[in-house]
């Protein structure tokens, strides 16, 4: 299974799930927030249960947590692709840039 991270916009859910994009998909039904993945990682409910507990004191709802710098900070440890910050309130994402030496032929 993977461990999911997904956004409201203002809130962050963390799950588990063997098929994330359903799981969204399935999550976003009737719900009207624009839910949008932030990224997955491997693991499991353990995983999950751990998370859960390390943020519990910005729990808000369930498995949606309030958007902190801690939090912030170890999703974009784990979620290689993107860097996930806080703008004007709203959770925004950005593509990281690989780190790629460039050549020029002669």
């Amino acid at each position: 299974p993977w461990v999911y991270v997904l956004t409201d916009g203002v809130h962050i859910k963390i799950g588990v799930a063997k098929r994330p994009n359903q799981r969204l998909a399935t999550l976003a039904t009737g719900n009207a927030a624009n839910l949008r993945m932030l990224g997955c990682f491997p693991g499991g409910f353990e995983l999950e249960k751990e998370l859960h507990s390390r943020f519990s004191k910005v729990r808000d709802n369930g498995e949606w947590l309030f958007t902190t710098p801690e939090l912030l900070e170890y999703l974009n440890e784990r979620i290689h692709d993107k860097f996930i910050t806080v703008i004007d309130g709203k959770v925004q994402t950005f593509t990281k840039m690989l780190n790629v030496k460039l050549t020029l032929a002669d």
